[in-house]
């Protein structure tokens, strides 16, 4: 990857994941792609803070779901994607 591309691609993903945000599900695809453009330029540090932040969410999600680890496949969901409090 060229460094003018490489610019580029670290412009759009401080526009888009501007210090200080937290992963959520409106944008946990934009943490990814940040998380595997830092590793595979070699910035560690940004790296491992889109992995921070992706894995805090998933760890969010997870004890969010937990709750209805018990259900069967029969049971009816008892939240909509909109009331999810991550966002």
């Amino acid at each position: 990857m060229k460094n003018s591309e490489q610019n580029k691609a670290r412009e759009l993903i401080e526009k888009f994941i501007p210090d200080g945000m937290i992963c959520c599900d409106d944008n946990d695809i934009m943490f990814t792609a940040a998380s595997r453009f830092y590793e595979k330029v070699g910035d560690t540090k940004k790296h491992e803070q889109m992995e921070e932040a992706l894995e805090a969410y998933d760890q969010k999600l997870e004890a969010y779901f937990s709750e209805y680890a018990d259900m069967d496949d029969d049971d009816e969901l008892l939240w909509d994607e909109e009331d999810l409090p991550f966002c």
